[in-house]
């Protein structure tokens, strides 16, 4: 992610209202994070608050009567 300093907090935010927009409309949704090492620590605190907690983000995994993927 190239982006001004000052930009980083709106570019995290806009980041995370389009992905969690795309999971609601697209009840399928692949998701694919390319570059994941050279992500920043508050992108990758990001992912991993979608992906361990995503009760907070108001997500629900279980769309089709199973648990959470492991």
């Amino acid at each position: 992610m190239d982006y001004l300093i000052a930009e980083k907090g709106a570019r995290l935010e806009a980041l995370k209202e389009q992905l969690l927009a795309h999971l609601r409309v697209t009840a399928e949704a692949l998701v694919v994070i390319e570059e994941y090492d050279k992500l920043d620590c508050e992108a990758r605190g990001l992912w991993r608050q979608l992906l361990q907690h995503p009760e907070r983000l108001n997500i629900t995994w279980d769309r089709f009567g199973h648990d959470r993927p492991r």
